[in-house]
């Protein structure tokens, strides 16, 4: 299904969301189905932001630091939330 929504136009906006909103282990799991689909989705332009905004060629290159930058960011929010009284979200 991820597929799909990648190869989508609204798709990808649908996508990002599921991505943005996943734990570490699903978006990695997410990235793993976007390989085969790499060359296709870099030859359009909604597919190309896609991959940029997710990060894909670093998840590729330097899948650690990649998940290093994830589980640091998610750990900023969640003391942010933590300082500032708020119920942290579930955004990961």
């Amino acid at each position: 299904m991820a597929s799909k929504l990648a190869r989508d136009r609204y798709g990808t906006h649908v996508f990002g969301a599921a991505f943005s909103a996943s734990h570490l282990p699903r978006k990695e799991a997410f990235l793993q189905e976007l390989v085969p689909l790499e060359a296709e989705l870099l030859a359009s332009k909604g597919g190309g932001q896609l991959l940029r905004r997710l990060q894909f060629s670093h998840w590729r290159q330097h899948r650690d630091s990649w998940a290093r930058q994830h589980e640091s960011a998610r750990s900023t929010r969640l003391a942010f939330a933590e300082l500032l009284g708020d119920e942290p979200r579930a955004k990961p």
